[in-house]
């Protein structure tokens, strides 16, 4: 179970956890259990494991378990958006745990801590609902899935991206509704693998349909970085998956509209997991299980390198290469990689066939990518409907 842990196997993880629970020694129940909960955006279940594993067993872990332990307590304030307590543990990792981590992961605590310094006396986010909310949607000129929402006095059109781990905003849009912007020079990596510095703020209140986000978090980019002046195109900012996930429960009607029930409902999968903030989701590709980017904002599927990396040899003598441009924040860069023309792939037993799926050689972000791709709107938007319920850890199509 540690290897697929390292690995960031989580549904395998999950499962094994839940068969062999009940044999494992006080220890490891307590240490796999909290992991497991984490994966599984399950803060409040994890966190009292991780503490009752560090008073009883704390002593007898080593440096790689007490630094998974940190990381995961880390991840639990960070998702309940109680800052200074993640900030504690994030320092924890910092200055105790460099060596069991790669100089990449480690860069990325040391910018993590200057968001934290910034919020750490920031109330956390709370979400309130008055009733069910549909809302309508639209794609944009790049095929990206736009919904309304009310900041301050104005009404705008954000991106809606499962798919981003963090809310972004116009520095221009985020001045005029009157948000604190914190100076934190914060370096963001785009799609394109160019690097652009942000600062962050938090808003007040906005509002989308009959909800209401409080202390919603933003990172705020100047305007020019959410400009691509190659297509005539600029985005007021994005609803990502923090504020996504609070809602505990969406639905999702192609790119039409979305509901968002004032009462969650209970299902028995746990297809959706957390690594960091980046969701993930589990997909059936032939007889096997992978881990998966969930990113509705994503028009379609790729595959990533760990995928060409398990059937290279037939992927290179089967299908041609080919360059393709990819515009994100810092511009557009242009890359190469396999065409493979068809694959069905499932999800909760649903299973469509997407094409053409760019297949990457090599890691497209600089912290290699340890998922086998990115789930797009080519396979979501061959179903009428998707759920996506975080309360419950599940994503479901009809």
């Amino acid at each position: 179970m540690s290897e697929m842990f390292e690995k960031e196997y989580y549904f395998k993880l999950d499962a094994e956890y839940d068969k062999h629970k009940d044999g494992l020694s006080d220890k490891y129940h307590l240490y796999f259990g909290g992991l497991v909960n984490t994966a599984f955006y399950k803060p409040h279940k994890s966190t009292p494991y991780l503490k009752e594993l560090m008073n009883k067993h704390g002593d007898s872990l080593s440096e790689i378990e007490k630094k998974n332990v940190n990381k995961a307590l880390y991840m639990n304030y960070y998702n309940l958006n109680i800052y200074k307590e993640a900030l504690k543990h994030c320092t924890i990792l910092i200055d105790n745990h460099q060596m069991q981590m790669d100089s990449a992961a480690y860069n990325n605590l040391l910018n993590d801590k200057k968001i934290l310094d910034a919020l750490k006396n920031t109330p956390p986010q709370d979400v309130q609902k008055k009733a069910d909310s549909w809302v309508n949607l639209f794609k944009d000129k790049m095929g990206l899935v736009n919904i309304g929402l009310t900041l301050g006095s104005d009404s705008l059109d954000f991106l809606f991206d499962t798919g981003s781990s963090f809310s972004f905003i116009k520095q221009s849009i985020a001045k005029n509704a009157g948000m604190d912007i914190h100076d934190i020079d914060f370096p963001v990596e785009g799609a394109t693998g160019a690097e652009v510095i942000c600062d962050i703020a938090v808003a007040d209140s906005l509002h989308i349909g009959n909800v209401t986000i409080r202390n919603a978090v933003f990172w705020v980019f100047d305007d020019k970085d959410l400009t691509l002046p190659e297509y005539d195109y600029s985005v007021n900012g994005a609803i990502a998956f923090p504020i996504i996930k609070a809602m505990e429960e969406i639905h999702l009607y192609r790119d039409t509209s979305v509901f968002i029930p004032f009462e969650p409902k209970y299902y028995a999968i746990n297809n959706l997991a957390i690594d960091d903030l980046d969701p993930v989701i589990c997909v059936q590709q032939a007889s096997d299980t992978l881990p998966f980017y969930f990113d509705t904002g994503a028009a379609f599927t790729s595959f990533y390198k760990p995928y060409y990396m398990r059937d290279s040899i037939h992927i290179d003598t089967t299908y041609e290469k080919k360059s393709f441009n990819i515009g994100s924040i810092g511009g557009v860069k242009e890359f190469y990689c396999y065409i493979i023309d068809s694959m069905q792939l499932g999800v909760a037993g649903e299973y469509a066939y997407v094409h053409d799926i760019e297949t990457h050689t090599e890691p497209i972000y600089k912290d290699a990518e340890k998922v086998f791709g990115n789930l797009g709107q080519d396979f979501s938007f061959q179903f009428e409907k998707m759920v996506i319920s975080t309360r419950e850890a599940a994503v479901l199509f009809e």
